[in-house]
Order: structure tokens, then sequence, then C-alpha cells
């Protein structure tokens, strides 16, 4: 291993004087920078020498190049990251962007961005650029500028800015000006120095409000104290070790990765880059110069690090290859971007759920496919004993559900915030959050006023009280309706010669609801005898027939342990009811009527679902 400190001025010449004296130099380490990285790339070409594991920042220099051999997943993908992580968690209304022209980094991500953006059916709420070809910018044109992106009230920001003074200004801007202060501010590992930087100084001297989690960055590996991984544990006893016996000066702290947070991911970093190359060489006995050197490292190569994977790295090739599953033309690494928040001391913390994939297939991340992504509500309703059982019981089945989703970017995602509310005011809260959040959808259990809030789509609503289906082009319906279940249930009576029949009904609609079921009789040759209509509150089981077959629609707390009491001592009696309150009251039923209870067979209803109970389903 040869080491060579330089300047600058000098590092190009050094480079290449080292690369033609010493011929047995298979590769070039460490190179930090894009700079440093464009400097020596017709030297690198010239040479038929490779970049190994160059720590760069845009994707200027990441495009197919032989010579370069990129380990840390790429900028395109920490910007999609950003993204999805913006609109699919943060749900921010008014996302702001930010970047400079004229520089290694900004322009193309920009385009990017907007392309993503829109493919997801949304746009930046303003945009902050100027040119900073030349390192600087009149004060006049950045202040007209600024003041127009900080009218856009941006909730979040998304700062692709190169680190430099200009990008260092916005940042000091955004946390102090009252417009924007309050904004997320998101950025890449590029600018992670950087913006904590400015945000510590700006706490420390300007009196701005230290808010935990306001700052999130993605990272390409691990933090150092992420112990959930196998290969971090390992890291965490390496460098210990080598910070305590190998003589270095740098640190006095043998566990300084695991006390700064921006050292010790940086440190990952490198550990991870020397575990690859350990791994390149390692591999291949018939390395025995740059040609052969280059040659394996390009042969479909793919590194596992106990667990975190790095590639598939392939060259030139040609389209039948291809097509047979080769990577051709692929140096781009790993496929994993983290997510990190700065709580209080300015540590750092996992994001939940930001870690994102990207599949191996998919080798540079700019041409990746934007998949669908559905936010939607649901509300803990917290005033009513079958309102909580019911919402408790949908959030559960939902969460299970949620739970076995992906991180994969390729996969399309569905996030359901829960709230908390009362019935009557679920419709404000609803309407609250679609101000300040995006919301494509609402599921679970709604009330009648929440289904007049347009603009957002309801799923299969679960409502607490018998209501007749309308159309409203808002409101999806995935399980049978009122009126579909009354239709069925009055085939089979009419298939069982039953040609008359009692209700009960409890509801606002009582009336309606009557109505239906007396036409749904009449359509299979049968009659409503009498119609019980119930206001909220008033008893039912006292309605009930002591023979019959009678409806009962509209059951509240309490009601079902009558019914069974009711059902059990008049042996001519049998109850049919609609599924959608079975559901709602199941825990009920399968008390009252669970363990061979008398009376347990003449309670009906239909349902769209399988039995629970058939395996073979």
């Amino acid at each position: 291993l040869v080491e060579k400190e330089t300047t600058w001025d000098y590092y190009k010449a050094v480079v290449l004087v080292y690369i033609l004296q010493q011929k047995d130099i298979l590769t070039l380490l460490a190179q930090f920078g894009d700079a440093s990285v464009m400097e020596v790339r017709s030297i690198l070409d010239d040479n038929g020498l490779v970049s190994f594991a160059p720590f760069t920042g845009s994707s200027a220099v990441r495009g197919w190049d032989s010579n370069l051999y990129f380990v840390r997943a790429s900028p395109a993908a920490e910007l999609l990251t950003l993204l999805r992580y913006a609109v699919a968690q943060l749900r921010v209304l008014r996302l702001g962007f930010m970047y400079l022209q004229g520089v290694l980094l900004g322009e193309e991500e920009y385009e990017q961005a907007k392309r993503v953006m829109s493919a997801m059916g949304y746009e930046f709420c303003g945009v902050f650029t100027v040119n900073s070809s030349s390192g600087t910018v009149d004060p006049t044109e950045f202040e007209v500028v600024w003041k127009r992106f900080a009218a856009t009230r941006p909730q979040a920001v998304i700062v692709f800015g190169w680190p430099v003074a200009l990008t260092e200004r916005f940042i000091k801007k955004m946390l102090t000006d009252v417009r924007t202060a309050g904004a997320y501010l998101l950025a890449p590992l590029v600018l992670q120095p950087t913006v904590l930087r400015i945000w510590r100084a700006a706490v420390a001297d300007d009196g701005v409000k230290f808010v935990p989690g306001q700052v999130i960055t993605t990272g390409t590996n691990p933090l150092a104290k992420d112990e959930r991984y196998d290969a971090i544990r390992r890291f965490q006893t390496v460098m210990h070790d080598y910070l305590e016996n190998s003589g270095q000066s740098d640190y006095n702290d043998t566990y300084h990765f695991l006390n700064n947070d921006n050292d010790g991911e940086l440190m990952v970093s490198g550990w991870i880059a020397g575990e690859v190359l350990v791994q390149a060489v390692g591999s291949y006995r018939g390395v025995k110069n740059r040609t052969s050197f280059k040659a394996s490292i390009f042969n479909q190569r793919r590194y596992v690090i106990d667990d975190l994977v790095f590639g598939d790295y392939g060259g030139d090739c040609n389209d039948e290859a291809e097509a047979q599953g080769v990577v051709c033309r692929c140096n781009q690494g790993g496929g994993t971007v983290y997510m990190k928040r700065f709580v209080e001391g300015f540590r750092a913390e996992v994001v939940d759920k930001g870690l994102t994939t990207f599949s191996l297939s998919s080798c540079h991340g700019s041409q990746v496919q934007v998949p669908s992504v559905f936010l939607g509500v649901e509300f803990l309703m917290n005033d009513g004993a079958v309102a909580k059982v019911a919402s408790a019981e949908f959030h559960s089945g939902f969460a299970g559900k949620g739970a076995s989703q992906k991180t994969s970017w390729d996969e399309s995602q569905i996030h359901v915030l829960t709230f908390a509310s009362a019935l009557g005011s679920a419709r404000a809260a609803l309407q609250s959050e679609m101000q300040s959040r995006h919301v494509h959808g609402v599921a679970g259990v709604v009330t009648e006023a929440m289904l007049g809030v347009e603009g957002v789509a309801f799923i299969d609503p679960l409502q607490l009280e018998p209501r007749l289906n309308r159309f409203r082009r808002h409101v999806i319906h995935l399980s049978p309706t009122l009126e579909q279940q009354f239709f069925v249930l009055a085939e089979y009576l009419g298939d069982t010669g039953v040609r008359a029949a009692h209700a009960v009904i409890r509801g606002e609609e009582a009336a309606a609801v009557a109505e239906v079921l007396r036409r749904s009789l009449v359509t299979f040759g049968g009659s409503l005898r009498s119609a019980t209509l119930l206001a909220g509150g008033d008893a039912l089981a006292e309605h009930l027939p002591e023979a019959g077959d009678v409806f009962v629609a509209g059951l509240a707390a309490g009601d079902v342990t009558a019914v069974a009491r009711h059902v059990a001592s008049h042996d001519g009696v049998r109850v049919l009811v609609a599924f959608s309150e079975f559901a709602l009251l199941h825990a009920d039923f399968a008390a009252a009527f669970g363990g061979g209870a008398g009376g347990a067979g003449r309670v009906v209803f239909a349902t769209s679902l399988p039995h629970w109970d058939d395996a073979n389903s």
C-alpha cells in the first residue's frame, strides 16, 4: 500500500508520477470528492487503473466507466429515498427543492426529482436555485430568489446544493426565516457535515429553536452504533481494536465511532471499502497486473459482508448475454439507502421506515421506475364501545398486513396513519389533516358526515349503524352493501318457503331501510309482515316477535346478549342480521352464541367472505 500526501495543486501530477513509476499498483484508493475523481479521470483511462470505492456525492461521475468502481449507493438512489420519504412518510403538501446551477451536484438531480414527483402526481411548491459557476452570486439576486421561495411556505425542503458558501447561506436562511424555520430539512450524506455545522451555529449563535428530528439525511451504510446488523457488530470490535492498539494518533477515544455519529458513519464506509477490496483481491489468485485486476472485479462480482450486500458488478457484454441475465456495464455498488434524523445533542437516530433497497438488477438509480404510493388514514373512534372495538380490530388487521411490506423501492407502498377522534369531530379532524398533508384515502370506521368530504377516497367504509348506499364517486365498497345483503337473505327465505318476515330496525334511516327490505322480500314472493322502527337509544330486544323470521338492524352494545336470551327462550323465532353488524359486534356474538349456546343455529347472516374455519379457502 503506497500512501502519499500532497496539495490540490500537485494532486494530478503526483498521481501520474506514482502510476508511471510503480507498475505493480493495481488501484487508486481513498479518493474523496467528485473533483478529485474528475481531475485524474483521464489518467486512469490512459493507464488502465481503477479508482476503487471513491467517495463522491454527485451523479456527474456516476455513469458507466470501467475505471471507477463504486461501493456506496448512488446519489440518485439517495434522492429517490428522500423523495419517497417526504411524500409517503412526512406526507407534506408543500415540498421545496434547493440546488445550485453550474456545479457538479444539483442540476441533474433536480431534473430527476421533477420527473419522479410528476410520476407520483405532485410538483414542488417552490424551487430555490441560483447560478454559482463563478463561486458567488449577487446578494440582491440571492435575496430575490429567497423571498420568492420562502413565500411558498414549504413544510419540507430537499437540499441538493454543493457544499459551498451559497448552500451554507441557504441552510442558515432556511433555519432562521420564520416562513421556513419549522420545515423539515432533508439532505444527502455528502451535505450532512455542512448541515450539522450550520444548524449547530444557528442554535448556538442565532437563537434558533432546536427541534429534534427537523434535519433528516440519507446514508449509504448503517450507523456505527446500529447493532441490528452483524456487520456493524464486527466493525465495532475491529475498529475498537484498531483505535486502541494500532498506535494511531488521530483519536484519543477508542470508542470515538460510537460517540461521534458523523465520524462513525464515515468510518463504517471506509471499513466496508476495505472489506470489499480484500475480497476483490483475495478471491482471484490470477491477478497479476492492472488488466487482470480490472477483468476480475468486473467478472459478475457481488460482495457479501456478513448481512450487507454490494454489487452486482459487470463489464462490457453483448445484448444476448444481457438478455440471459448477465450484468453488463455496471460499476455502481450498493443498492441500500439508510436514513437517520438528528435529535438531542445532534445525535443521529435511525429513521423508522426510512430504509430503502433498490434492485441489484437495476444498476443506475436514475433509470428506475416510480412505483405507486397510497397514503391513507384511519380513525380510532374513542367515544363508543362498539366504535372503539371495531376501530381497534380494523387497525390490528391492517397493521398486520402493513408489517409484511418490504423496503424495496420497486414495490408499491401503502401507508396508513392512525388518528384518535370522537365520532362527532371525525369529519373536522379529517378535513384538518387534508389541509396539511397528502391523504389519498380513508379506511375503517367512518361516520356519515365524513363521507360527505370530497377530494379523498373512502375504501370500504365501515359505518356504525345501517345506512343505504347512494352513489358517491369517492366511496368505494368492497364488502356487500346493506341492500345486497338484504337481497341475498330474502332470496334465501324465498328458496326455503318462507313467505313473510318481521323487522326491527334502529337508526336515522330506519324507514328507508325497512322499505328496501320490503321490496327485497316482495321480489322473491314474500312480504314484510311488520316493521318496528326505533330511534337511537331505544331498547330493541323487547320488540322481537316470539315466532317467525325477523330481520334485526342497528344493533348496539348490549343488544346481542338480549337477542341471545330471546332466541334461547323462543324456539320458533329466527333472527337474520347483516354481516356488517355481525363484524362490528363479533366479540359479542361469539360470547353469546359460542360453545353450543341454545339458538345459535337460528341466527343467520350473509357474507361474501369464506368461513374463517375453512382451511381450503
